[in-house]
């Protein structure tokens, strides 16, 4: 609807926008852009509110550092600002949390129909 649905995503509810009804149970696909993912340090007592993940590359692209953060079996891409003069860097194998801004989630309909990709 306008103010958005809820959806499960690891085990945990997240609210996301959807470009149409969905019926629940119904097939879609959750995405979140990269700036809209929250990367910080994981506690010992771990954050409710944040999905406990483990960084596996990261990438300097300027103004923002580009972390692929391995959260269950799925790999997520999240773009830190500053994150070269922060107190807090992330490294390979690091423990991280991961927590998507609010409304930074988006659902689109799931596809049951294989996409060509063009080769080059």
């Amino acid at each position: 609807g306008g103010n958005g649905s809820t959806v499960e995503w690891q085990g945990r509810p997240v609210r996301v926008a959807a470009d149409r009804q969905f019926t629940a149970g119904g097939s879609a696909v959750m995405i979140v852009r990269p700036e809209r993912i929250r990367v910080s340090a994981r506690a010992n007592g771990g954050d409710t509110g944040a999905w406990p993940g483990t960084v596996v590359e990261r990438t300097f692209l300027g103004s923002v550092t580009r972390f692929t953060v391995r959260v269950g079996d799925e790999l997520l891409l999240a773009d830190v600002p500053g994150e070269a003069t922060a107190d807090v860097r992330f490294n390979i194998d690091d423990p991280v949390a991961i927590a998507f801004e609010p409304g930074g989630g988006r659902l689109i309909p799931a596809s049951s129909t294989p996409v060509e990709l063009p080769t080059a």
